[in-house]
């Protein structure tokens, strides 16, 4: 077995199949695999010391939904109807199947194109979403070539099995993974999901309607066309060659492909932990010693203004912000002042509105700011009439007068918002 066989095995060549299940070594490669796959899964999306998941998530996610499509292709379709002379154990069946499953992981090596960098946060999204619904398609067809080859069926048929567990998978997965959660929770606290977000709860949202349909119609189909012939089980493993130079090479390749976004994301995470323990002016100052380049593109400067945290953290950082701040430092921060004001509504005490505001006042680019979200500042008439349990009314009353003033001073009518508690 070599890169070319591993290469051919994606497109469905039937010798490239057929090599990799007779080969004992395959298990481990596609091991190796579904390892290396999670470098262009994740290298310029999560630096890979946050957490171990980064690298092993994909193993374990994949042992399991593997396993999953063994008991539902193995023990639901293919052992009642294997030869008597096929008969073979499942523990040696499962390491078979696993081998050719997890051997379909460089498919997932699109995921490797940094959209992200080329396009804007909702563009970028988008072609994520395009780039999965390829992969996936991808896999379930290859799966479906596999046994077709192997158990020497028609494919449409190989197809039906291996959509049952997809079908099947996709439900689980909306139900259980937390899409639905996290979008009621954004609902019931007036915050909005990012657009990116937002476009792929939607299409979860659409996937999940079609496994739905699709389900009951792939096993109306199953039980109404029923096999009546046998198959072969997955073939014993005689052959032992294993790619130990050419997996190697993939190996320093990928790593050299990962090594600058991981610095990237190393900058990212340091001034985020600045400003999770709330040193807001040396936040600033780290940013102002690099670049908007030197940071990952796929990422959000903190605070995230589409997180709960940046109520309270966007008020105490823009508080710092001066008017010598690099430009992009300032933009950056505005931008995510901007995105607040997209919420349902705003989540802030005049104590934070006047932090915010007082910024605009300072930086060059805050009469801009102002103009060009003039239709968004009614929310601040229910903003302006929150109250913190840490300000005391006389606090909160002071913050108002400043915040009134400042406003004014910035161009903003204050009675065209209304009075505080006139609603």
């Amino acid at each position: 077995m070599n890169l070319r066989t591993i290469a051919s095995f994606q497109l469905g060549k039937r010798d490239a199949i057929e090599a990799v299940a007779e080969n004992r070594a395959s298990f481990f490669t596609g091991l190796i695999l579904v390892l290396l796959t999670a470098i262009p899964r994740n290298y310029d999306q999560k630096y890979i010391l946050e957490s171990p998941f980064w690298l092993f998530g994909p193993l374990l996610f994949s042992f399991f939904s593997g396993s999953f499509f063994f008991l539902m292709v193995y023990l639901g379709f293919i052992r009642r109807h294997l030869e008597p002379s096929g008969t073979t154990s499942e523990a040696a069946q499962w390491r078979s199947f696993m081998s050719l499953f997890w051997m379909t992981a460089p498919v997932a090596w699109l995921y490797a194109i940094p959209v992200e960098r080329f396009l804007n946060s909702y563009q970028a999204g988008a072609a994520n979403l395009a780039l999965l619904c390829i992969v996936s398609l991808w896999r379930i067809l290859l799966m479906a070539r596999i046994v077709s080859v192997l158990q020497q069926i028609k494919f449409v048929r190989a197809l039906g099995w291996v959509l049952l567990p997809a079908c099947l998978e996709i439900i689980f997965t909306v139900i259980f993974g937390g899409t639905l959660s996290s979008q009621i929770m954004a609902g019931m606290s007036g915050m909005l999901n990012s657009p990116e977000k937002a476009l792929l709860v939607s299409a979860m949202g659409n996937v999940f309607t079609v496994a739905l349909i699709l389900l009951p119609v792939v096993l109306i189909m199953l039980l109404i066309w029923r096999f009546i012939g046998t198959v072969r089980p997955f073939p014993s493993a005689t052959n032992d060659s294993f790619p130990g130079w050419q997996l190697a090479l993939l190996v320093v390749i990928w790593t050299a492909i990962a090594v600058p976004a991981q610095l990237e994301q190393r900058r990212f995470v340091t001034h985020a932990r600045f400003v999770e323990r709330g040193a807001y002016r040396e936040s600033l100052d780290y940013l102002g010693r690099q670049a908007r380049k030197d940071f990952p593109a796929s990422r959000r400067i903190e605070p995230d203004p589409y997180y709960y945290e940046a109520w309270e953290r966007l008020p105490n950082l823009m508080a710092v912000l001066q008017s010598n701040d690099p430009e992009w430092v300032r933009r950056v921060y505005l931008e995510h002042m901007e995105a607040l004001f997209t919420h349902r509504w705003l989540g802030c005490s005049p104590a934070s509105l006047l932090q915010m505001f007082s910024a605009l006042e300072r930086v060059p680019e805050g009469k801009e700011w102002i103009e060009r979200n003039r239709n968004k500042l009614p929310k601040l008439r229910m903003a302006m009439d929150t109250r913190t349990s840490n300000d005391s009314e006389i606090t909160n009353a002071q913050a108002l007068n400043d915040l009134t003033n400042v406003l004014q001073r910035l161009g903003v009518d204050t009675k065209a918002l209304g009075e505080p508690g006139s609603f």
